[in-house]
Formats: C-alpha cells, structure tokens, sequence
C-alpha cells in the first residue's frame, strides 16, 4: 500500500514512525536526498506554464493580426504586391512586440512569485533546522508554530494547545484543537483531529508532527490539481481598458467600413480604396493598448520591488493610486521595530527586578536558534534580551524543561500565563496589560516581601505607569502566584482564575524608537490627501505622545479606546470615523471594524498588519499591506508585503500606484491622437472629393505609407512611456477616484482638439501642394509630417503637467531612443530608395522639410496651450506663465 493512501490517523505514534522509517530526531540528510527524488519536491501543481511557442501563438488569437492576416491575403489575391509586403512587415512587427512583451511580463511576475516563498521548520539529524518547504519529504519531522502555515500533510504526534485554522481546507470557519491521540478508522478528514494538512494555519499553540504527505499527494493538492485549467481573469482596470478598446474598435472598423464605400464612389481603384480603409483600421484600432498597460504594471511592479514592496495581487497596483484613507500600525512600521527594555517599575531595588526578569523569561513564546538569535514577537524578544543581559542564561537554558503549560497572550484577555515547576514550588508567572494586571493583583512585591495592594498602591503605581506612558514607553505587567507542593495544578486549565492572588512584580518599561524618516513621509501623505489612522494596541497615553511626536495629534483631538469602540454602535461610529486619527488598546477584530466604517464612508482603504488576527481586516481593506516577518496567514491575506515594514515605502508604493495611472491615460492619449487624425484627414479627403471640392482618385496617404507611420510611432514610444517616473506633483494632488475614466473629458478635450486642428490643417496643405508639386512630393510631405508629429506630442504628453520646454525627455532614457528610433524609420522610408519603391515615396527637399518642421511645431504649440487651457499645467507653472487667471475663469 502506498504511503499516500494509509490511514494513519488510527496508528499510534511508534507504529506511525515505523513505517515511515523515521523517529523524533528526523532522518538524515543522505535520506532526505533521497526522498526527495522518489517523492518529488512538495509543491502543489500548477497549470501549464506559457512556452515560448505558447506566447508566440497567442499573439495569433489577437483579432488584429488577424484583421492584418486578412488583408494581406486579399491584398495578394487583388495582385498588389508592395501593400501585402507593408501589411505582412506591419504584422511582424504587431507579432513581435507583443511576444517580447508578454514575454517579458510573465517572467517579472514569475520572479515577484519566487520571492513569496516560505520555510519550514523541521527536524532532522537532531537539530532544528530551516529548509525550503519546496524540500520538505515524507518522515521529516515537522515543528508546527502559532501563525505559521502547516506545509505538508503530517500526523500529530506532539500538541500543546495546538488549534489549526482549516477554513481553507474544509470551509470550517473555527479553529480545531489537535492531538496526538489516536482516531477511530472512520472518520472523515476534518474529525481526524490528530492530522494538519497543507495550506491550513497553526491559530494557537505548537506542536510537533510528522509528514506523511507532500506536493500533489496532500489534501489540497487533490483539490490544485482539479483546479489546474482556471487561469486568472484580467484585473478590473484591464477589462475597463479592453471594453474600451472593444468599443473603439467597433466604432473605427465602422468609419473604415464607409470610407471603403464612399472611396467606391469616387475613380480610385477598389483595391486601392480597400487597402486604405484596412490600414486606417489597424492603424487606428488601439491594438496596443491592453499590451501597454499590461507592460506600465510590470515596470511598476519591479519599480515597487526595487523599493522593498512585493506586490502579490495584480489589481493592487491599479489600486493604490485611488488609496484615501491608511490604517497603519504602530509598531514596526511608523517605528523601528526594535524594542528593547530600558527600564524597570518596581518596589524594592535588584531583587524584585530580578524576579521581574524571571517572569519575562517564563511567560514568554520567543525561541531562541542554536546561534543564539531569538525569534518571535517583539515584545518577547527584548524581555529576553533584557534576562540574558543581566545574566539569567541559566534560567533560559532552563525553561522549556520547567514549563509545565502556557496560556497564548490573546488580544481579549490581553495576558499571557505560565505554569513553572520551581525548586520552592509551582508558579503561575502572568504577564499582561497594567489595566488587567494591576486591578487583579491582590500584592505586589517589595524586595522578598508580598505586600498587601491597597487603593492607595493601586493609584501610585499606575501613576507612575501613566507617566512612563505619557512619555511614549510600552510598559508591560509581570506577576506572580505560587502554590504549595501538595495539590499544586499540573495545567492552567485545573485553574479557575490565573489572576487570582496575582502578586505584582512590577513594568518592564520598553522603548520603541520611532522611525527618523516617518515623520516627514507622514507629511507627504497629508499633501498627497491621504488621511493616516494609527491603530495601536499601546496604552492611549503612549499613542498620544508617539502620534504628538509624530506630528499628526494634538492636544483635545478625538481618540478612541479599544473599549469604547467595543460599546459603540456601528451607526454612531460611522458618523465619527472620518474625524478620529487614533485609535489605542484596539483588539484585532475592532480593526475590521474601523475599516467598514471608512469604506462606508466611500474611502478606499490601506490597512497594514501583521498578526494572525489581523488577516480578515487586511483582506477587508480595499489594500491589505502585510510587514515584514507577519504570520503567514497575514501574508495570504494581503496584496502588499512590504519587505523592509519601513512606513515610506508605503508612501512610495501609493506614488507608484499614481504614477501607473498616469502613464496608462498617457499611453492612451498618444496611441488615440494620431488615430483620429488619421481618420479625419482621409476621411475628410474623400468627402470633399465625393462633393467636386478636390480632385478624385486620389488619396493624401497610401496604405502602406499608414502602416509605416503605425509601426514609427506606436512601438517603442508608446513602450518608453511605461517607464516614465511620474509627475512631479504627483504626490500634491488628491487621490485618484477609483472610477475615474482613463480617457476623462481633460484627455478627450486634449486629443481632439489636437487631432481635428492638426488633420485639417495638413488636409489644407495637401490640397494647396496637389497644383504646384508632384502628387507623390505632396503625399510624402503629409506621410512626414503625418509619422513626424507625434514623435514630439509624447515629449507633451510624458509631462502633462510642465511645459514641453521642462520636459526633460533624457530622465527616461528609453525616450529619446525610442523617438530617435521613429524618426529613423521616417526617414529610412524617404531616403532609403528601397523603401521608397514599397511606400511609394520621394526624397524631400530643404523647402520640403521645412514645411514638415513648420507644421510639426505648430502641433506642439497647439498641443501646450490646450494644455494651458484646460488647465493641465500645475500651479506653479501657472503662475510663472501669467496665466493663472486662465485656469480660475
């Protein structure tokens, strides 16, 4: 029978680990080697990668190249063999550009994914070691830890108060308690409580367990490998995107349909006629749009990776230009992250501290590696570095030996117990929140004695914890119970109360430094219009004097406790929730609330966290932000993780985001300007050759003369746009609104007001060239000016926001190229005589050109002072132009 298919919930531990040939000190690694080439790694299955083939044929699925495929074949079949040769390099180049492209993106995104990746801790050899979970193989022994992902299938052979979240799994929405007892032989997956499985979440407690599954042969990778053919759906800007292609495509395969019918009218030839009303088609359909945006991403998101921020979710980088509200935590994030204790609450000099430290050492879940780096949850981590300080390393050394039971700190009792066996007894060490301790304690500690707490005690003490809190401290009770050898408790849960006789120690005071950066990164998100939320756990005067610090509370401002929110109705707090900016002792349900309430408000919502607790608020949030060293499950939530918890690269994350939006209209505007105009000028030439105003037979550009002009223009231009770093107000103006349109009436003004103008004046002098000079002499002055005019409206359009003259095009260095590269093209097509044969051009004289550069400067000039019209240009540009009075009216 193969290992896979044993029921081993029903063998017990020693049968368990016979059969996997294994046993608690794990196997050695010249086995492991080997079972990881019998098993094969532990990942679950995936659906078939894109092939370099694969990508080549989706550009084929694209129904412009087919449109093209179409039209050269008719265009061979009409005899015309120059127009077909045009099509089919226009089609290469369509082809190519997409397939690099796409290319390009899968590979960013594949790596972006290689970096979500997720160690085990295991056994083996005797030690305990980290290794990637992809190495993980059948009878190594697993260490299971609270907020960390099971990553394999694996009998539980150790468990203390083991919970394990299987939501995932079965659906279950509560956690289930886990034990190594054996379980009857009929019970279904989720009775087999002796059992995790891969991809649920350790809730609570620890455990120790071995594998027995891996890869495609666990529970979940029977449900992956059924799931293999769904592919990820487009984003919801992305299906914006291609509605609007859509749309526009219908629309100009319409106008290409009538000038194909009225061009019938007239003495040019069908074939003629047809090859023109096919190139305007292509040549005007956004083909490249969805294919840019797809590329403004990928930059953005290697842009976003190079400052620390690992985007998980596509959509968030669309998202987060539109972020108006930040609920962020305070630790780790708006400061270091690096507690430590700098000083000591308690009655009665050394001898109390040192108990005080003793209890820190006990009521504490940090581990400790075999190097001596201690791992866990910062507020541990520094009572541990504190004990070993003061030379409690024997205690340490100890602890795991002496602990007979832990209670988990939970956010509703707000403490955490320890049951110790000692030499003068069994203790219950607790540490907690002075608010919970310090009404509970019965004594507190004065040297070797246990004083009973008076009012007057109670008042002192927490006098002097609100001073150390005033001054932005953590201060964190420690007490103590210990009872007699004769009928003392084994575990925690044979005692009714924990708090019960509590003797106080003391407060461990810690320091979290803030952050130097913070505050000026704070300020640009007040500029930015993003309005910051604190949501702390601290005690509220501590979240005042870091949020005073900090710049954003003053002295009278609303602040809301934990225990208030708690009490307040879900109405009365959405009626106060836009004008509170802190918020203290809040438990991790409490933060789902604060976000709802700000949604309600029709804020879009960026939330950080890192808890196990805080997943639901973070997949709440409309961005769920997990910092560094977050609990799994908190990660799996989120759509951000930031690599360096560092609150700037949030305020640069929410930039990029900004900057992606802007790049998409940019891209947008300049592959629709030189379409419309396009349209208008053959259109236009037709209309007035059908009414007797113009002579007919003619057309002011060729078929392939358009598909030139296509391919100089709206390849690599529209391709350095995607790498364009943003405005230089990006970060003064409000956020984005999330249903904005990519084309809103500025961008429409702008790119028909330049289209219609520039198309009619080149109509103009077509028509006033046709009686002074040879046709093809005027045709490729108007395919000049035509393909030449846009390679200078991008150096507009890449700074909406400044004069073209302050565009600094060399900033992005892929600009200039790009554009040097279009006027190559350009002038290959009227220069190089082979090309001239195929697009039917001449070469231009001095007069010639100075005719192209005549028009190409007034389409600049017209370009930015529609953008002074419509008020683009920014305030400071204004005001240094004299025409801020332009903008007001």
């Amino acid at each position: 029978m193969s290992i896979y298919a044993k029921p081993w919930h029903i063998l017990p531990e020693r049968e368990v680990l016979t059969q996997l040939k294994t046993k608690r000190a794990g196997i050695d690694n010249t086995e492991a080697a080997k079972r990881l080439k019998e098993f094969g790694p532990n990942t679950l299955p995936e659906g078939a990668r894109h092939t370099i083939v694969g990508f080549l044929w989706e550009q084929f699925e694209n129904p412009f190249v087919v449109i093209l495929l179409i039209a050269a074949g008719i265009t061979l079949w009409l005899k015309d063999p120059l127009d077909s040769l045009v099509i089919l390099i226009a089609l290469f180049v369509n082809v190519f550009f997409g397939f690099f492209q796409e290319l390009k993106s899968e590979r960013t995104i594949e790596a972006l994914k290689a970096l979500v990746k997720y160690d085990a801790p295991i056994i083996r050899e005797g030690s305990l070691i980290m290794i990637p979970a992809d190495q993980v193989v059948p009878g190594d022994i697993l260490i299971l830890r609270a907020g960390e992902r099971v990553l394999a299938d694996a009998r539980v052979i150790e468990a203390d108060m083991l919970e394990i979240s299987e939501a995932l799994l079965t659906g279950e929405t509560l956690p289930i308690k886990k034990s190594s007892e054996v379980i009857a032989e009929g019970a279904s997956v989720p009775d087999r409580t002796n059992m995790v499985y891969a991809g649920t979440i350790v809730n609570r407690g620890d455990g120790l367990s071995v594998v027995v599954a891996t890869g495609i042969n666990t529970q979940a990778g029977g449900i992956a490998q059924s799931l293999v053919e769904l592919e990820e759906g487009l984003t919801p800007l992305q299906k914006r995107l291609q509605h609007l292609a859509n749309f526009v495509t219908v629309g100009i395969i319409g106008i290409a349909s009538a000038i194909f019918i009225i061009g019938l009218s007239t003495a040019i030839p069908p074939v003629k006629i047809f090859a023109t009303a096919v190139a305007i088609a292509v040549a005007a359909i956004p083909a490249e749009l969805v294919v840019a945006v797809t590329i403004i991403l990928t930059v953005g998101m290697r842009r976003l990776l190079e400052r620390k921020a690992l985007i998980r979710k596509l959509v968030a980088a669309e998202t987060l230009g539109s972020v108006t509200a930040l609920c962020v935590d305070k630790t780790g994030t708006l400061t270091e992250g690096q507690m430590q204790v700098v000083d000591f609450i308690v009655e009665g000099g050394e001898p109390t501290r040192d108990m005080l430290l003793r209890a820190g050492i006990f009521c504490n879940e940090a581990q400790i590696e075999p190097g001596g780096k201690i791992l866990g949850e910062t507020t541990d981590v520094a009572l541990l570095h504190a004990a070993r300080e003061a030379g409690h390393g024997d205690i340490i050394s100890m602890r795991k030996d002496r602990t007979l039971d832990i209670l988990p700190f939970e956010s509703l009792n707000r403490y955490m117990a320890a049951l110790v066996i000692e030499e003068e007894g069994t203790t219950i060490y607790v540490k907690g929140a002075a608010e919970i301790l310090l009404p509970s304690a019965s004594f507190f500690m004065h040297k070797d004695l246990n004083i009973p707490m008076l009012d007057a005690d109670r008042e002192r003490l927490m006098q002097k914890h609100d001073e150390s809190s005033g001054q932005g401290y953590r201060l964190i009770a420690l007490g103590y119970r210990r009872f007699k050898v004769d009928g003392a408790p084994l575990h925690l849960e044979d005692i009714n109360n924990p708090l019960e006789e509590l003797i106080l120690i003391g407060f461990a005071v810690i320091e979290d430094p803030l952050r130097l950066s913070t505050k000026d990164a704070l300020v640009d998100m007040e500029r930015a219009g993003v309005k910051v939320s604190i949501l702390t756990g601290d005690h509220i005067l501590t979240a005042q004097n870091v949020a005073a610090k900090l710049g954003i509370f003053e002295k009278g401002e609303r602040v809301i406790s934990g225990t208030e929110l708690e009490s307040m109705p879900d109405e009365i707090f959405a009626q106060q929730v836009s004008n509170v900016g802190l918020y203290a002792r809040v438990l991790p349900h409490q933060k789902l609330k604060i976000v709802s309430a700000l949604q309600a408000q029709g804020e879009v919502v960026a939330m950080t966290g890192d808890g196990i607790n805080d997943a639901p608020a973070l997949k709440k949030a409309d961005i769920g932000i997990a910092v560094g060293g977050a609990a799994d499950v908190a990660k799996e939530a989120s759509d951000i993780i930031l690599l360096d918890s560092n609150f700037e690269t949030i305020v640069e994350a929410i930039k990029e985001g900004r900057v992606i939006f802007d790049n998409i209209r940019k891209a947008t505007l300049f592959l629709f300007i030189d379409s419309v105009g396009e349209i208008i000028l053959v259109g236009g030439y037709l209309l007035l050759s059908i009414f007797g105003v113009v002579p007919t037979g003619i057309l002011p550009l060729l078929a392939a003369q358009i598909l030139w002009i296509n391919l100089a223009e709206d390849s690599l231009p529209n391709f350095a746009l995607a790498f364009e770093k943003g405005e230089h107000d990006v970060m003064s103006r409000p956020p984005t609104p999330r249903d904005m349109p990519i084309v809103n009436l500025q961008a429409l003004a702008l790119m028909l007001g330049v289209s219609i103008a520039t198309s009619v004046l080149l109509l103009g002098i077509f028509i006033w060239m046709q009686g002074s000079i040879p046709l093809d002499e005027a045709r490729t002055i108007v395919f000049a000016a035509s393909g030449i005019d846009s390679l200078f409206y991008i150096l507009s359009i890449r700074k909406l926001s400044v004069p073209i003259w302050k565009s600094k095009p060399w900033e992005n260095p892929w600009m200039p190229t790009a554009i040097l590269a279009g006027l190559g093209l350009m002038f290959s097509a009227i220069y190089l005589p082979p090309l001239q044969a195929i697009l039917q051009t001449v070469p231009l004289s001095f007069g010639d050109l100075g005719i192209v550069a005549i028009y190409v400067a007034f389409g600049v000039l017209l370009f930015e002072m529609i953008k002074i019209i419509l008020g683009l240009l920014d305030e400071k540009e204004r005001k240094q132009l004299k025409i801020y009075e332009v903008d007001k009216a």
